[in-house]
C-alpha cells in the first residue's frame, strides 16, 4: 500500500466517525487484496474453514454495509 492507513478522529460527530471507520475498513480490505490472483482470492485462508476466502470476506462486507446503511438506516430496498 502506497499510503499509510489513517484512523478517523476519536472525537467526531456520528456521521464523520461512521464514515471514517468504514473508509478505514475498506482501505484495509483493499490493501489485503492487492496483487491477489482470482485463484488466490478464492483460496481458503483457514484450511479448516473452506468458505473463509478473501473473495468471501469482500462479499460479506458488501452485503453487511448494504443491509445496515442502505436498508436499515436509509430505508432502501433490500435487493
Amino acid at each position: 500500500m502506497t499510503s499509510e492507513l489513517e484512523r478517523p478522529p476519536l472525537q467526531a460527530d456520528e456521521r464523520t466517525a461512521l464514515i471514517g471507520w468504514l473508509d478505514l475498513q475498506r482501505q484495509i480490505l483493499r490493501w489485503k487484496c492487492e496483487g491477489l490472483s482470482d485463484e488466490d482470492a478464492h483460496r481458503p485462508v483457514i484450511p479448516t474453514s473452506p468458505v473463509m476466502t478473501m473473495a468471501g470476506l469482500i462479499s460479506h462486507m458488501r452485503w453487511t454495509e448494504h443491509m445496515w446503511l442502505e436498508v436499515l438506516f436509509l430505508g432502501g430496498d433490500e435487493k
